[in-house]
């Protein structure tokens, strides 16, 4: 990882010596602090997931039962995000966006295992990407990794195709990066979803002293959600965009950053990352957009 902001020479070493591969970080207006107390690790069961446990994926039955299918409704757990102008990027110019709706939720992993039990089923994908690479797997990065596994928590460890796939397959797509920073930040600028103040009780970033903790679900960690009611917009898992760092070379905005960076970061809604279409990691997972009627 790089940080195109000087954060510390010592945090980046390490993570690139731990992450090697992981989002390069093009990071506007990152900053450093510290977390004032461990992350809230459990909150409400969601109603279309299994109880907290350890995700079946790492060694998974041969397929059976009835095959999987997209959920009927795509708005189910979308919020709306009304038509209108909002402060974008660190310079916080005014920019205009139609209504669109966006998941409340990062895509969990039981979310996507139905997705991904179809296309191995099936092989049909035709909802993928058309530009994806033939034969392409959609096996997430060390999916069933016991440390990285529950059904509640984000699917992580995904690459632009796999996201594009899966957003495709539930009848939506992915946000732009201007849609992802208004649900992050509402319309006023904040800094943070919840508001101008750092509070790392709020965010997931990761293991803190004592606390060796990776993802957590998620619908936790609710006082952290945006105005739209939009959850982990900062932590958890980093998401996947539509938009592009530089199309030219292929290179991605990904927003949200991630567990990984660890409980020291300090990371604003407009902080950017920029990765290739095929990069993989264990912070990398989605939410997706779709536009309004």
């Amino acid at each position: 990882m790089r940080h195109s902001l000087a954060v510390t020479l010592a945090f980046v070493t390490i993570m690139v010596a731990a992450f090697a591969g992981a989002w390069f970080v093009a990071g506007r207006g990152s900053t450093v602090g510290r977390a004032t107390k461990s992350e809230k690790l459990q909150s409400d069961d969601r109603s279309q997931m299994s109880p907290q446990g350890e995700a079946p994926y790492a060694e998974p039955d041969p397929p059976s039962g009835p095959l999987p299918e997209p959920p009927a409704e795509p708005r189910a757990n979308m919020v709306l995000v009304p038509a209108g102008k909002f402060l974008y990027g660190d310079d916080k110019r005014e920019i205009e966006l139609p209504d669109y709706f966006i998941d409340r939720y990062e895509v969990s992993q039981e979310e996507y295992g139905r997705f991904l039990d179809y296309v191995r089923r099936t092989g049909d994908h035709s909802h993928c990407n058309p530009k994806e690479p033939k034969g392409k797997n959609h096996t997430p990065l060390n999916w069933g990794r016991r440390e990285l596994s529950n059904p509640r928590w984000p699917v992580v460890g995904l690459d632009f195709w796999d996201c594009c796939g899966y957003a495709g397959w539930v009848g939506k797509r992915l946000p732009t990066e201007q849609e992802w920073e208004k649900a992050a930040r509402g319309t006023d600028g904040r800094l943070y979803p919840w508001g101008d103040e750092w509070d790392a009780s709020k965010v997931n970033l990761g293991p803190t002293p004592g606390d060796r903790h990776t993802l957590i679900p998620v619908d936790a960690l609710p006082e952290g959600q945006s105005t739209y009611g939009c959850h982990h917009m900062l932590g958890n898992a980093a998401e996947w965009t539509a938009s592009f760092v530089d199309e030219a070379k292929g290179v991605h905005c990904g927003r949200g950053c991630c567990w990984l960076f660890g409980h020291q970061a300090v990371i604003k809604t407009t902080y950017r990352m920029e990765g290739g279409t095929h990069l993989r990691d264990e912070g990398s997972g989605l939410r997706c957009a779709l536009d309004a009627p």
